[in-house]
């Protein structure tokens, strides 16, 4: 390659043409006009970064981390500005801040509590919002031109739609009508912009002057202004309001799961309750999927939703009222016992830590009758069927704890108060179009086991059902135009959980029980090494809620119990189930933090070559004096410096030896080095005891042969070979 300024002139322009050479700012003149029309750019464009900000705290739970991006943002604004009217080339403020960018975003990534915190689904929200405004906030720096400006602002309105998707809180809407008013003043001033652009070529562009300034009806403050006031007005709606009904329950959840699964296309990622369970579908295939564990003192099931409405082939949940939950001391407080239709009599209370293992949306899981319920979301809502609701997603490795009044009794004690009869609307509900003999059969189980009072009748249907049909998750599918009950109990005979609840509910209610259905899981396994009990994904399970008069609402499980392996208990059973524990914590550990693990590996082969590198270099390097020292230090330093590096060559130079006396033993074991070493100490010598100070030339001359010295010492072995 050619060398000389023609070679140079080429890479120049070979880099030029891609657009990587720093160009030098051709800095605007700065003129009070043009002062003021880039202070408004600027205060339009920070209003949107900061709006975004803003936003982000609704998603991002670390208050900490958007402060200091808000107070980067904020040392941004004067850095800017000052680059604006500077000639300091584009090329570096882009580097600097790239390079800064990326270093901080690794350190944030490894060591903040933020993105590491959930399932891959809440991952992905907060790994792009905080992408689009760590970027944002750095890229603050780099901004030349209204352009520059409009690209670093704009950009900050993409992760708005995750942020109301996931978190539509008041600081979310008060940042969103923030980052509206921003960017419609940056558009505004771009468009001014090129209009003064195309008009300078003809004519100089000047702010009109003259007169008192009067706003108009039509000014961009006045839509700014409005866009303010709706948005408060919105904000305190939203953040009272949640939606009730099923077109707004539906969107809501539609828009986020789909979303959702735009992100994320490797499967499921959360379990959603639907509004209605089918029936007779083939039964999902059993996977051994950690679900939740939880520590209590008895095992429990653990509920997520109900349905009420039988309709032959499915099971659907009708429109509920559902009240808003407040929270007092860090516990959301549940509806109380007797608004959920249950007898305090017939309980004990109990405190359950759960962990989710999975993700979970919607409905959150807990045992029945949930009293309070302490986890961090944006708020809470329940209905009076005991289904508890949340905002957000609640991801993998989540704890949270819940306080329940579990019940202990089917029948009250003598004198106990008659209980409120709630969610009783549809408690009682069949299709018109159940086959007669089904009712017959209701009927007749009620007479065989001479039942009469609810408590009697609810036990003789669940034990029928148990004992005289067969659990088999290969049950038949249903025919088109079957009911499901009936074709379970007189055909096929055999079926999963989902068959034999079904089943119990409507038996029932043909005999005047009040009666829905319940889904959730099992109370799982429990494993003696953690002291948990574990739910997997084959312990999902339906079982039938039933009334009594002074009991309330109560589960009974008409499915046939199976029979199940388990553990040996102490020895080495206990220790393998142990270690097996271990390994599984330590897998779950690391599938979660799998980003995080691959940076940080990096980052260790990094600073091992850094170091082994850097090492190297440390050692070779010539060590600095500082500036306007005398000729006589700089070669007393030039001869230390050499000894210490003549100890690699094992080349020592002990206090009783003379300087040239180190030279003669030098020169017998390394020849090599003995022209370098004579020079540096010629003029050592005559810097210690010369009359007079040293002149420059001798410190040059001892420069010069410490450098030469150092490629010697330091020469690759092959070639210290190749010269013996």
């Amino acid at each position: 390659m050619a060398a000389g300024p023609g070679g140079l002139r080429r890479a120049w322009d070979f880099f030029d043409r891609r657009g990587f050479t720093p160009h030098p700012h051709e800095a605007p003149a700065e003129t009070p006009d043009e002062r003021r029309r880039w202070l408004a750019l600027m205060l339009a464009g920070w209003t949107t970064m900061l709006g975004a900000l803003v936003a982000a705290t609704a998603l991002i739970p670390s208050p900490a981390l958007i402060a200091m991006m808000a107070v980067i943002v904020t040392i941004a604004f004067p850095v800017a500005w000052r680059l604006h009217f500077s000639a300091i080339p584009r090329f570096w403020p882009n580097w600097i801040s790239f390079t800064v960018a990326t270093i901080g975003l690794v350190a944030v990534w490894l060591f903040w509590p933020i993105v590491s915190e959930g399932s891959r689904l809440v991952g992905s929200y907060r790994t792009l919002v905080l992408l689009f405004y760590w970027v944002m906030t750095f890229r603050a720096f780099a901004i030349r031109t209204v352009r520059d400006l409009t690209q670093t602002a704009l950009p900050a309105a993409s992760g708005l739609l995750l942020v109301l998707l996931a978190a539509p809180t008041t600081v979310a809407i008060v940042g969103t009508v923030l980052v509206i008013g921003g960017t419609l003043g940056l558009l505004a001033g771009e468009h001014a912009s090129e209009r003064l652009e195309r008009v300078d070529r003809v004519a100089r562009g000047t702010w009109v002057r003259g007169g008192s300034w009067r706003p108009t009806i039509n000014s961009w403050l006045s839509l700014v202004l409005a866009a303010a006031v709706a948005g408060v007005i919105l904000a305190a709606v939203a953040a009272r309001v949640e939606p009730s009904n099923a077109a707004g329950r539906w969107l809501r959840r539609e828009l986020t799961w789909r979303l959702a699964q735009l992100m994320i296309r490797d499967g499921p990622m959360a379990v959603m309750p639907e509004q209605t369970l089918s029936l007779g579908d083939p039964a999902p295939p059993p996977q051994d999927r950690l679900m939740l564990t939880y520590s209590a003192e008895i095992p429990m099931k653990m509920r997520t939703g109900t349905y009420d409405l039988y309709e032959g082939d499915r099971w659907r949940r009708s429109r509920r009222e559902w009240i808003r939950l407040q929270r007092t001391d860090g516990m959301w407080q549940m509806l109380s016992m007797d608004e959920l239709g249950v007898s305090k009599a017939v309980t004990e209370p109990y405190e359950v830590e759960i962990t989710s293992e999975f993700g979970f949306m919607g409905l959150l899981p807990t045992p029945w009758c949930p009293r309070g319920v302490d986890i961090e979301v944006p708020s809470m809502r329940m209905d009076r069927s005991g289904m508890v609701a949340f905002t957000g997603h609640l991801p993998p490795g989540r704890t949270y704890t819940a306080v329940v009044e579990a019940p202990s009794a089917v029948t009250a004690p003598p004198g106990s108060p008659p209980v409120a009869r709630t969610d009783m609307q549809n408690a009682l509900q069949l299709p018109d179009t159940l086959p007669e003999r089904v009712r017959e059969l209701a009927r007749q189980i009620a007479q065989d086991a001479e039942a009469e009072t609810p408590t009697q009748l609810a036990l003789a249907v669940t034990n029928y059902v148990q004992t005289e049909y067969d659990y088999d998750l290969k049950a038949p599918a249903l025919p088109e135009g079957r009911d499901f009950v009936d074709h379970f109990l007189f055909d096929t005979r055999t079926g999963y959980c989902n068959h034999f609840a079904s089943a119990a509910a409507v038996l029932l209610r043909e005999l005047g029980v009040p009666t829905r259905l319940a889904t959730g899981f099992t109370s799982g396994e429990f494993k003696p090494a953690t002291q948990v009990y574990e739910i997997r994904d084959q312990d999902a399970h339906a079982w039938v809620e039933v009334f009594l008069p002074r009991t309330g609402w109560i589960d009974f499980d008409p499915t046939p119990d199976l029979e199940e392996l388990t553990p040996e208990e102490g020895g080495t059973g206990v220790a393998l189930e142990r270690m097996r524990a271990a390994f599984d914590r330590a897998a779950t550990w690391v599938t979660v933090h799998q980003t995080q693990v691959i940076l940080l590996g990096l980052l260790l082969i990094i600073a091992v070559v850094a170091i082994s590198v850097g090492g190297r270099w440390y050692e070779r390097r010539i060590r600095p004096l500082r500036t306007g020292v005398s000729a006589d230090e700089r070669i007393i330093h030039a001869y230390q410096q050499a000894l210490r590096w003549l100890t690699r060559k094992e080349l020592v130079r002990t206090p009783t030896t003379a300087p040239w006396e180190f030279v003669a033993i030098a020169t017998r074991s390394r020849p090599e080095l003995a022209q370098e070493l004579a020079v540096l100490t010629e003029k050592y010598v005559g810097a210690r005891f010369a009359r007079g100070p040293a002149p420059e030339s001798w410190a040059d001359q001892s420069e010069t042969a410490l450098r030469r010295l150092r490629e010697k010492i330091f020469a690759p072995e092959d070639q210290e070979d190749a010269s013996d």
